[in-house]
């Protein structure tokens, strides 16, 4: 964080430093979040699901070959394999990843999931498959917490499929990074330091994060003090971050669930020809102007609450 605030101090060189980072990302997303579908086997209670209008489905090899043609030997630094839904649902899904794996040997793949599918089967598939990350989402230190939070699934499932799979990874001495995440608000927030003393030793990493809104469909739930006053600064995720849903159609924000806000398709366009396209030129623009309560997804989001205290809000920072 001192690091990130350092560059308030830096004065007339925050502008240059600010131009040079905006045009070299320009040029390719360093981040693609990759939706294989958008079905889940989960309610939860911090998700919109049962506000979701647009079709379920499962991507197919075409869009997963279009993106891995168009990233080749492009300078993409991470590949989420997910979006809006279950990333274990999907038949193809170890096929999927070790196709990436194999297009894009430099690009670091992780997989975010719930964790509820991940049987002995499936977890020496998924170790073998070249995946880099998993992250679990798990979201209470109890049963009980956790059955309040994330409906449908089975604390006592969840938590022996992540520990019979991070057994599996030593025995394997396998590479594979695992993470735990519990978000704090307000049914949440007793449990966090009981989370985190569990999880610590066992994961790799102990995630605590934000609660976010989905752009405004829920009130806000977080805990403690905040400082954030809201978008003082562009949001960073336009200039770092595509969005590719099942079907191929490229959404403007990886909070836009419903992909209201479209601005082109793998399947019609490269990924630079949408990057660099007029859509997301006109919408970084109102970004930068300070306009961004004219995009409807963006006037009602709370991601500042993430991004506040990041390098990229602190080279706005007047």
């Amino acid at each position: 964080m001192q690091f990130n605030k350092a560059i308030r101090l830096a004065g007339p060189l925050r502008k240059p430093v600010r131009d040079f980072i905006i045009k070299r990302r320009l040029k390719f997303p360093k981040l693609i979040s990759l939706e294989l579908t958008n079905a889940c086997n989960a309610k939860c209670v911090m998700c919109p699901r049962d506000q979701l209008t647009r079709k379920i489905g499962n991507i197919s090899m075409d869009v997963v070959e279009m993106l891995c043609r168009d990233a080749y030997k492009k300078p993409l630094k991470k590949l989420n394999v997910f979006g809006f839904g279950e990333s274990l649902l999907h038949p193809k899904l170890i096929e999927i990843i070790k196709y990436i794996r194999e297009s894009l040997p430099d690009v670091e793949l992780n997989l975010s999931t719930n964790a509820q599918l991940l049987n002995d089967k499936l977890a020496d598939e998924l170790l073998l498959s070249g995946i880099d990350v998993v992250n679990i989402d798990i979201d209470g230190a109890t049963g009980a917490t956790y059955g309040a939070v994330r409906k449908q699934l089975n604390f006592e499932t969840v938590t022996n499929n992540i520990k019979h799979f991070l057994d599996k990874r030593n025995k394997l001495h396998s590479g594979v990074k695992v993470s735990v995440t519990i978000i704090d608000m307000d049914i949440t927030h007793a449990e966090v330091k009981p989370f985190k003393k569990i999880w610590t030793g066992y994961a790799d990493t102990v995630y605590i994060n934000h609660y976010n809104t989905w752009t405004g469909v829920f009130p806000d739930r977080n805990t403690g003090r905040n400082d954030a006053e809201g978008f003082l600064f562009p949001c960073k995720n336009p200039w770092r971050e595509m969005v590719i849903n099942f079907d191929g159609s490229v959404a403007f924000c990886c909070m836009d669930f419903n992909a209201t806000l479209v601005v082109g398709s793998i399947m019609e366009q490269t990924i630079e020809q949408i990057w660099q396209g007029k859509e997301m030129e006109q919408l970084r623009d109102l970004h930068l102007r300070g306009r961004h309560g004219e995009i409807p997804i963006c006037s009602r989001c709370n991601e500042f609450v993430f991004q506040s205290d990041s390098f990229w809000a602190n080279l706005f920072h007047e």
